[in-house]
């Protein structure tokens, strides 16, 4: 017997025979006493007299008569894919790094099982999101920098609406399902946007008090002396307006970007009931 489903690479030790030899393969049968497959007959596989664990890829390989026959034989080099009409799919487009659907589409079926949730902790424009969306997968997608039109949420709102790019022929994709797009709320985040959005060292001058009140500096800070005597000296009014807010930016916190959710019902960060509402549901509170 053989099955490439549930192959497991933690058991390592069997019992041979006197009939074990480099080329015989074998098969043991067992019930995870934990895990997710717990209390599933499960079936792991070994090659010759090396206990070496066969491991296989799903869909990888079949069980015929006493032979393993692989039904595909990839390589490491996948120069089979076009990627002339990727800048199309999704209806979104990413100068630098946009992948093909049919890649992810590729390394998502031979790893996963419909169900399963795919972590893309770099999301960018949404590929891996939009290929797990089509094939029936769960996904979670983080992403620090706003792409606007061409990001990710508006990516999928494209394939719930039933985006006709991509691998949508080959899944036989219409549209469907739904997602949930949540932002973390800024704390030194929304600081640092206030400084980038001066254009001007008064501008900047002005802004002073609200840093020292509302946010979190970092403890190194001398404040009072920045304030009052720094920007006023004639070597930092030369200074570029570019270089000017990188200054006033390290004044802040960095491990305070955004509000901790222990914090959150903290009355200077502002969170509506809402706000409050959703992030305790989020983590289960």
């Amino acid at each position: 017997i053989f099955t490439t489903e549930n192959a497991q690479t933690s058991i390592r030790d069997r019992v041979l025979d006197a009939t074990d030899n480099e080329n015989t393969f074998y098969t043991i049968e067992y019930i995870p006493v934990s895990g997710k497959n717990k209390g599933v007959v499960t079936y792991v596989s070994f090659i010759g007299t090396t206990k070496r664990l066969v491991s296989y890829l799903k869909n990888s390989c079949e069980f015929e008569g006493k032979k393993i026959y692989k039904l595909l034989k990839l390589g490491t080099l996948w120069d089979d894919m076009s990627w002339s009409s990727v800048f199309i799919e999704g209806g979104v487009k990413l100068k630098n790094g946009k992948k093909p659907e049919n890649l992810l589409q590729r390394i998502i079926e031979m790893t996963t099982n419909e169900k399963d949730i795919i972590l893309d902790y770099h999301l960018g424009s949404g590929t891996t999101a939009a290929v797990a969306h089509k094939l029936n997968r769960q996904y979670i997608g983080l992403e620090q920098l706003d792409y606007g039109e061409n990001d990710s949420v508006v990516r999928l709102k494209n394939v719930v609406g039933g985006d006709s790019t991509g691998i949508s022929k080959s899944a036989k994709w219409q549209g469907g399902g739904s997602f949930i797009y949540l932002e973390l709320a800024k704390c030194n985040e929304e600081a640092k946007e206030k400084i980038m959005a001066c254009t001007s060292l008064k501008e900047l001058e002005k802004l002073l008090n609200e840093l020292s009140e509302k946010y979190f500096l970092h403890y190194n800070v001398k404040f009072a002396a920045f304030k009052d005597k720094i920007i006023k000296e004639e070597n930092f009014k030369k200074l570029p307006l570019q270089r000017q807010q990188e200054m006033f930016c390290k004044m802040l916190d960095l491990n305070q970007l955004y509000v901790n959710a222990s914090e959150m019902e903290d009355k200077k960060f502002g969170l509506s009931k809402e706000d409050i509402a959703l992030t305790k549901h989020f983590y289960n509170l």
